[in-house]
C-alpha cells in the first residue's frame, strides 16, 4: 500500500513539475516583441488613430460654435535629404496655448472653456504630427492631417489668448 501511495504521489509531483516547466517555456502573450519594445502599429491603424484625433479637433471647434479653419498654406512636409522627419520634429509648433507665457486670456468661464478646448486641439494635433513622423514623414495623408492640426492649434490658441 505504501509503495502504491508513493508511486501515486511521485506521479503527481512529476506531473506538476512537467506542467510548470511547460508553462515557463511557453511565451507569454504580450504586446511587446522579444526585444521588449512594443511593436509599431500598422500604417492603417495609425491612420485610424489620426482620423479619430482629427475628429476630436473638429468636435472641439463645433462645441465652441466655431467652424474649423482650413489648413494654412504650409510648406509641404516630406522626408528628403536635409529634412528632419522625426516624430518630435514633426510635432514642433503645436504647444498648448497656456504653455506660452505671453498668452494671457481673461478669467471668465468662457475663456477657460476656450483655452481648455485649445489645449485639447493642440494636444491632438501634436499626437497626429507624432504619428506622421512615425510613418517616416513620407505619408502624404498623415502630413496633410498634421498641417491641418497645426493650423487648428494656431487658431484655437489665438482664440484662447485673445479671450477677454
Amino acid at each position: 500500500m505504501k509503495l502504491t501511495a508513493g508511486l501515486a504521489l511521485g506521479a503527481c509531483v512529476a506531473l506538476v513539475v512537467a506542467c510548470g516547466a511547460s508553462q515557463k517555456s511557453a511565451p507569454l502573450a504580450t504586446n511587446e516583441s522579444a526585444s521588449g519594445v512594443p511593436p509599431m502599429p500598422s500604417p492603417s491603424a495609425q491612420r485610424a488613430q489620426i482620423d479619430a484625433l482629427d475628429a476630436e479637433i473638429t468636435a472641439s471647434f463645433a462645441s465652441l460654435g466655431v467652424e474649423r479653419p482650413a489648413p494654412a498654406a504650409l510648406p509641404a512636409l516630406g522626408c528628403s535629404p536635409g529634412v528632419d522627419c522625426t516624430p518630435q520634429t514633426m510635432a514642433t509648433g503645436v504647444d498648448p496655448p497656456r504653455a506660452d507665457a505671453t498668452c494671457k486670456p481673461g478669467t471668465s468661464e468662457t475663456c477657460d472653456t476656450s483655452c481648455t478646448l485649445a489645449d485639447s486641439v493642440c494636444s491632438n494635433a501634436a499626437k497626429i504630427c507624432t504619428i506622421a513622423g512615425e510613418l517616416g514623414g513620407s505619408d502624404a495623408y498623415a502630413n496633410e492631417k498634421c498641417d491641418a492640426g497645426k493650423s487648428a492649434c494656431e487658431r484655437a490658441s489665438e482664440r484662447c489668448c485673445t479671450c477677454l
